[in-house]
C-alpha cells in the first residue's frame, strides 16, 4: 500500500524508499528517504517497544499526499533550508549518516543539485554543497561546487562525505571545511581501471567507505560493477589513488544500482534491485 502516513508500524505508509541509514547510537532507529513523498522518514521504537514512524524533515507530516503531488517529487514546492519542520526536500533518494557527529547527508538523482545536511543535535537542514539549480562538474567551496547527481553518498571517519556522481561519471569528495575535489574519474564513459584520474566509470551509483575511509567501494549501474577506491595512507604517502575491479555481478538486461551496506569495518554488502539479491 503505498502512500505518505506517519503513524505506528505497519499502519504508516510510504511512497518511494529509495535510501536508508541505521542509527547505531540512537537504539538502531532508521533513516529512510521517502523520494516521491519528498520527505526524509525515521523509524524508531517507542517506550514501550513499538515502531513509530514520523517525518523528521521536508513532506507533509500526517496526512496523504494527492495523485498529481505524488508523481511529481521535483516540481513546485522548491527547496529550502531551515528548521527541521520548515526545510522542503525536492527529490531526496541518498541518504548517509555520520553517527558521531549526529549529522544526516541527503541527496537526489534528479531535480536538486546539491547535498544538504540535516544537523540532528540542532535540527536544521543546511546545503554543503552544490546548487540546487546549476549542475556541472565543478570542483570548489560548498555552494560554489557543481554536480550532476548527488544520489551516492557515504561518510567517512574524518567528517568527509564521498559523493557517487552518476551522470557525472566522478567520485567526488566533501571535505570537513566545505571544499569539493574530484577523487576519481575522467567524466567519460568507460570501463578502465588504474589511476584515478585515469580511470572511467559508466554510471557511479552506490559508495561505501570502509576501514575508517581507507577504501571506498563504487557499485557501477552501466556495468554492473563493484570497483575499489584506494586513498594513500600513512605508510604510501607518496602513491595516488587506485581504481580496481572488485567483481564484475553484471546480469543479462539488469543494472546494480541500489545502494552498499557497510555491516562492518572491513566489509561491504551490495544489494541487486534487480535480481532481488
Amino acid at each position: 500500500l503505498m502512500g505518505y502516513y506517519d503513524g505506528w508500524g505497519t499502519h504508516a505508509t510510504f511512497n518511494s524508499m529509495e535510501g536508508i541509514a541505521i542509527d547505531k547510537v540512537e537504539h538502531g532507529a532508521i533513516y529512510v528517504a521517502d523520494s516521491a513523498s519528498r520527505a526524509i522518514r525515521k523509524i524508531y521504537r517507542d517506550s514501550g517497544g513499538a515502531y513509530e514512524v514520523e517525518t523528521l524533515a521536508g513532506g507533509k507530516s500526517g496526512t496523504d499526499l494527492k495523485f498529481d503531488e505524488k508523481f511529481a517529487p521535483f516540481s513546485t514546492k522548491g527547496m529550502k533550508d531551515g528548521h527541521l519542520h520548515e526545510a522542503y526536500f525536492i527529490n531526496p533518494t541518498g541518504i548517509a549518516l555520520d553517527t558521531y557527529r549526529r549529522r544526516l547527508y541527503v541527496g537526489s538523482r534528479i531535480g536538486d543539485y546539491s547535498v544538504r545536511m540535516i544537523n540532528l543535535n540542532r535540527n536544521q537542514v543546511t546545503t554543503i554543497a552544490g546548487h540546487r539549480d546549476l549542475r556541472g562538474n565543478v570542483d570548489g567551496k560548498g555552494t560554489n561546487a557543481r554536480f550532476q547527481c548527488t544520489q551516492g553518498l557515504s561518510t567517512s571517519i574524518d567528517g568527509s562525505v564521498y559523493v557517487a556522481d552518476a551522470r557525472g561519471r566522478r567520485i567526488r569528495k566533501i571535505a570537513p571545511n566545505g571544499e569539493v575535489t574530484t577523487v576519481a574519474g575522467t567524466g567519460r564513459n568507460g570501463f578502465g581501471d588504474g589511476m584515478a584520474s585515469e580511470a572511467s566509470f559508466g554510471s557511479p551509483r552506490a559508495i561505501c567507505s570502509v576501514k575508517h575511509g581507507v577504501d571506498v567501494f563504487v557499485t557501477d549501474a552501466l556495468f554492473g560493477t563493484v570497483k575499489k577506491l584506494s586513498p594513500p595512507t600513512h605508510k604510501r604517502e607518496k602513491e595516488k589513488i587506485r581504481v580496481k575491479l572488485v567483481d564484475n555481478i553484471i546480469h543479462e538486461g539488469g543494472m546494480l544500482q541500489k545502494p552498499i551496506y557497510e555491516p562492518t569495518i572491513d566489509e561491504a554488502m551490495v544489494l541487486d534491485s534487480w535480481y532481488y539479491d
